[in-house]
């Protein structure tokens, strides 16, 4: 079914979602979320929206364009504590440039995105760092240096932007290790890593500032 674009209600139901970008095509859902045609809203668990006084991620009527292309258009999009979400979609439709618009990467040409409270398009530049520091990113390559091994380069944030002791940091950075299944490789480099591996590593990296979003 469809709506009126300017009616908006929060998602009460559902803990994990997809949400599948094609085209550029967009419609309105009878949530509060209204994004490219072919979204679906799956459930693993449960999580009670009305629990969370506020979203930990608030979109409102976002539009993004490159030049002439127009990129996003209207986006509204509510993401909650203890959801997990997914964005589906062919290449070029999207995904990638609402995550940047969520972290702060790009400016968008209308719309207000507020990630834990902080308005990232008005809000000051410490503001946004400290915002970012909530925040876990893993890159879709990895984005891992080849000149520092599994260890080190999931030890770079605590040692960049922490104080903590070197034995604390090697105690966190086995347990986000161990957290993905990598405890063992961990002296490795990339270059000797499969591409899955890469990935988790990647993850561990993500989640090293126990992130509040991942």
């Amino acid at each position: 079914t469809t709506r009126r674009a300017g009616r908006r209600r929060p998602i009460h139901n559902s803990g994990c979602r997809e949400i599948h970008f094609f085209g550029g095509i967009y419609r309105s859902h009878r949530y509060r979320d209204r994004l490219p045609d072919g979204m679906e809203l799956p459930r693993m668990k449960h999580v009670d929206g009305r629990a969370a006084a506020d979203p930990v991620i608030s979109i409102q009527n976002l539009s993004v364009s490159y030049g002439s292309k127009r990129v996003l258009e209207g986006i509204d999009l509510d993401v909650y504590r203890g959801e997990i979400l997914v964005l589906l979609g062919e290449g070029g439709s999207g995904k990638t440039t609402l995550l940047r618009q969520v972290v702060g990467l790009d400016k968008h040409l209308t719309g207000r995105i507020t990630v834990n409270g902080c308005d990232v398009s008005t809000c000051s530049e410490s503001d946004l760092q400290n915002m970012r520091r909530r925040l876990g990113v893993g890159f879709q390559g990895g984005a891992l240096f080849d000149s520092l091994s599994v260890e080190d380069n999931v030890a770079l944030p605590l040692r960049e932007l922490t104080r903590l002791a070197d034995s604390t940091i090697e105690l966190m950075v086995w347990l986000k290790l161990k957290a993905v299944g990598l405890s063992d490789p961990g002296g490795l480099y990339p270059p000797e890593l499969s591409g899955g591996m890469k990935k988790r590593a990647a993850i561990a990296r993500a989640i090293a500032m126990d992130p509040e979003i991942l």
